[in-house]
């Protein structure tokens, strides 16, 4: 079986912590006109930034440069390394992958050298995912292990979960499938003690991909479709976009060609939403294949 190309999202996003209602985002401006000090203002404009990302990429990365502008202009280097892996993950959604490696490694070096352990774990799981969609599935691994460990080592349960489920993918794109489930259930059993198991929309999906490889598809699409719910009712487009084109290669693979249109235009329409360019190739990408068949025109 083909491996699917839209994976590389899941390695950034997971563990930032990104908002995304219109409640949130209304709070977070609200709390922009009124803060006094510009640490304060820094920190507000990294979350606008990560709020966005899912929705308007374009705010996305207003805000992100702000807050690395601020950060730089007053010298708060804690501010410098979250606005670097925060506006890292915009670039990347933009296509610019030189530029997101670039940000979030000097990110990175000022978190480490500083002993920022909250911005060090998340500039690693950056990385990780940069290299994962490089296909430098070495590299990728040991900046997970990175960030697994130290969350381990300051018991940041959600983190290291995040971290297992993200070495997991690694390994189910290896197709190293005992592997692959072994972390994943690793990752499963340390979300369901923090009870987000059932609404973590990132494990959902891998768990449905290790699923799928395993030929269980009916529990496969079982996940994906509970994934897709909870990003309905989080108007969360860029991972929308993903489950939606998960899907519609689920559905290429077990040879259903109009259930994958179905979904790969879903996939499409998502992606378009927020300018996400790598979601729409894929979708585009996808239905341009699967209309060949049926379809030339």
């Amino acid at each position: 079986m083909k491996a699917f190309k839209l994976t590389f999202l899941l390695a950034f996003v997971w563990g930032i912590g990104l908002a995304q209602s219109r409640q949130v985002l209304d709070s977070l401006k609200h709390q922009l006109a009124i803060a006094k000090q510009d640490t304060s203002r820094v920190f507000i404009l990294v979350n606008l930034c990560g709020a966005y990302l899912n929705s308007n990429v374009d705010s996305s990365i207003i805000y992100g440069q702000q807050a690395l502008a601020m950060s730089q202009s007053i010298k708060f280097l804690r501010g410098e390394a979250r606005a670097s892996y925060t506006i890292g993950v915009t670039y990347r959604v933009l296509g610019d992958i030189p530029k997101s490696l670039e940000i979030v490694f000097k990110g990175l070096h000022i978190a480490e050298d500083k002993q920022y352990t909250y911005e060090t774990i998340r500039c690693l799981f950056v990385i990780g995912g940069l290299y994962s969609e490089l296909k430098d599935y070495s590299k990728a691994i040991s900046y997970y292990q990175r960030a697994r460990k130290t969350s381990i080592a300051t018991q940041n349960e959600e983190q290291a979960g995040n971290a297992e489920n993200h070495i997991g993918r690694i390994y189910r794109i290896l197709n190293q499938l005992d592997s692959a489930l072994s972390y994943g259930q690793k990752a499963y059993r340390r979300f369901s003690f923090l009870k987000l198991a059932d609404s973590h929309t990132a494990l959902l999906r891998e768990m449905g991909y290790t699923q799928f490889k395993l030929g269980n598809h009916r529990l496969a699409f079982a996940y994906l479709h509970k994934s897709i719910q909870i990003n309905q009712m989080r108007n969360d487009h860029l991972f929308g976009s993903i489950a939606y084109n998960t899907i519609a290669g689920f559905f290429k693979e077990i040879n259903q060609p109009d259930s994958a249109i179905y979904y790969a235009k879903k996939g499409l329409l998502e992606a378009q939403a927020i300018d996400f360019t790598a979601a729409i190739l894929e979708a585009s990408s996808l239905l341009a294949e699967l209309y060949d068949s049926k379809d030339t025109k």
